[in-house]
C-alpha cells in the first residue's frame, strides 16, 4: 500500500498512451453497465449454471459489452454526443459557419 501511493502519483503525472481512451470511455462505460448487468443476468438466470460460473460470465459479458459499446460509439460521428463523448467532425462544421 505504501509503494502503490509514489507509484500512482508518478503514472498521474506522466500519464501512459492509453490514458486519453481510458478517460474519455468512463462515461459510455457507465452509461451501459447497468443494462448489459440486468439484460445477461436475467438470461443468466434461465441457465444450469453454478453461481461461480454465472460472475464469470456476466463479469466477462459487461467488460466486454462496455468496451464494445464504447468502441462503437467512438467511431461512429453521430453517435459520440449521444453517449457521452465530444463529437469530432461536426464540432470543427460548426466551428466553420458564420455566426449569427
Amino acid at each position: 500500500m505504501l509503494r502503490a501511493r509514489p507509484t500512482s502519483a508518478r503514472l498521474a503525472r506522466q500519464g501512459h498512451r492509453w490514458r486519453a481512451t481510458l478517460v474519455e470511455g468512463v462515461f459510455p462505460f457507465y452509461i451501459a453497465h447497468q443494462t448489459i448487468i440486468v439484460v445477461v443476468g436475467y438470461w443468466l438466470l434461465a441457465t444450469a449454471t453454478s453461481p461461480f460460473e454465472r460472475f464469470v460470465i456476466l463479469v466477462a459479458a459487461t467488460a466486454a459489452g462496455c468496451w464494445l459499446f464504447y468502441d462503437i460509439g467512438r467511431r461512429i460521428d453521430w453517435l459520440r454526443p449521444l453517449i457521452g463523448l465530444k463529437g469530432t467532425r461536426f464540432d470543427q462544421l460548426a466551428e466553420k459557419l458564420p455566426k449569427a
